[in-house]
């Protein structure tokens, strides 16, 4: 079995919950403050049911192209949705435990209530659109070549529940932790 390094109680982050701009703002701080500490591996443990695009991409690439720390991700219960974009932005390994699951699901929109002009509609629906393929584009660049984008939209439009074993053979999880 492929072993993780010991990492210690003090660079493990939990982030778990909804995608939210308080939990990026958290969690992005804490993540800057210790990957600039030192350079020892950083946890970060996810249980989430995904929420915002912007704030899950926004973290991306922080992660990868502004602090590049030596992230290790690793999926507790359930990672959802944009929960999966935060798994993926791992610098390191992506781990998951034997019981967990990563769900993948089209990207949708919260409307507030009030109106809406037939052309505010459009775009929202091309904001959508554009969210799906960037979304995608992600998934299919972390699975070391075993996904193209357009299979991501199809396990995207099936609302795909994905394994751990199912997960590593995609290239989307390194190391499956059991007992």
């Amino acid at each position: 079995m492929e072993e993780i390094p010991q990492i210690k109680a003090s660079r493990v982050l939990h982030w778990t919950g909804s995608v939210t701009e308080e939990k990026l703002e958290k969690i992005s701080a804490d993540l800057a403050k210790i990957s600039l500490e030192r350079k020892d591996p950083i946890m970060l443990a996810l249980s989430n049911f995904g929420g915002s695009c912007s704030y899950g991409f926004g973290f991306y690439d922080l992660v990868r192209f502004v602090l590049k720390p030596k992230l290790f991700t690793l999926v507790i219960g359930s990672v959802e949705s944009m929960g999966i974009i935060l798994f993926l932005a791992a610098t390191e390994k992506r781990v998951m435990t034997k019981n967990s699951t990563l769900f993948l699901h089209e990207t949708g929109k919260e409307l507030k209530a009030g109106r809406y002009s037939n052309t505010g509609l459009r775009n929202l629906s091309k904001d959508n659109d554009n969210f799906h393929l960037l979304y995608a584009n992600i998934v299919a660049e972390n699975s070391n070549g075993n996904l193209s984008a357009d299979s991501v939209l199809k396990m995207m439009h099936e609302e795909k529940r994905i394994f751990p074993e199912e997960a590593k053979e995609l290239g989307l999880c390194d190391v499956i932790l059991s007992v």
